[in-house]
């Protein structure tokens, strides 16, 4: 996306930063991106990967920086392994990101029982929430209204999902005119990504995200559907 800042860090990348010290001064030097202390909670391998899978689509879809901040080890009491919010704000609960490990074992289970991604790994926990602040990007692209109407609107759009809704039915007929997705219902492409994208539109996009970059030409008709309208909306 070209680099936002001095880029006075040391790191060529954010893959590269030897501790978190130098992980925070990259991210913010680069790309504004504020690497809060409560991140300092998740393992470090971890929290780099995470990193650099923001780096990484960042580059991919430069006019979501509207929408991506900061990168914090909020605490949950969710068994969730990450969130996003609205404002920017990617979240990764340091009771399930704590060690690598376990993490790893974890979401291969998920994987095995198809409740994410088939190709994925823990990696694309951070695909996935960023597929969310790609969300939030396009929220703020769209409702460019200041003060409280735009605040409201925003929220609204975000709780209801209108984007990735809007987001999810184009890509499904694109999807339909392949022979892969031929016959099938906008449901049963959801589906085919995954069971958890099934829960609704926000959760399908953020899958399609995880699945696209885990897989590429491989991915889900509809994840790579989904994939060039965000690259075209956003890109």
């Amino acid at each position: 996306m070209g680099g936002r800042g001095s880029g006075s860090g040391r790191s060529s990348s954010a893959l590269d930063a030897k501790d978190v010290e130098e992980l925070r001064q990259y991210m913010q030097d680069h790309y504004s991106v504020t690497v809060h202390s409560s991140a300092d909670n998740v393992d470090f391998g971890v929290l780099r990967s995470a990193a650099g899978e923001l780096e990484s689509l960042l580059k991919e879809f430069p006019q979501a920086a509207i929408g991506i901040h900061e990168l914090n080890g909020s605490e949950s009491r969710s068994n969730a392994y990450a969130s996003a919010s609205l404002s920017g704000k990617l979240q990764l609960n340091p009771k399930m990101m704590g060690d690598r490990a376990k993490l790893d074992q974890s979401y291969e289970n998920d994987v095995l029982v198809k409740w994410h991604p088939d190709g994925t790994s823990s990696v694309h926990i951070a695909s996935h929430e960023i597929g969310h602040l790609l969300e939030s990007a396009l929220v703020f692209k769209n409702i460019t209204q200041t003060g409280y109407y735009g605040t409201v609107d925003r929220i609204a759009a975000w709780n209801k999902h209108r984007f990735a809704t809007k987001v999810v039915s184009e890509a499904a007929r694109a999807a339909k005119k392949n022979a892969a997705g031929k016959g099938l219902t906008n449901d049963q492409l959801v589906a085919q990504i995954s069971r958890y994208a099934t829960k609704n539109r926000s959760e399908a996009m953020a899958e399609a995200v995880a699945d696209y970059r885990a897989n590429g030409s491989r991915a889900k008709p509809l994840s790579q559907a989904i994939w060039k309208i965000l690259k075209r909306e956003l890109g």
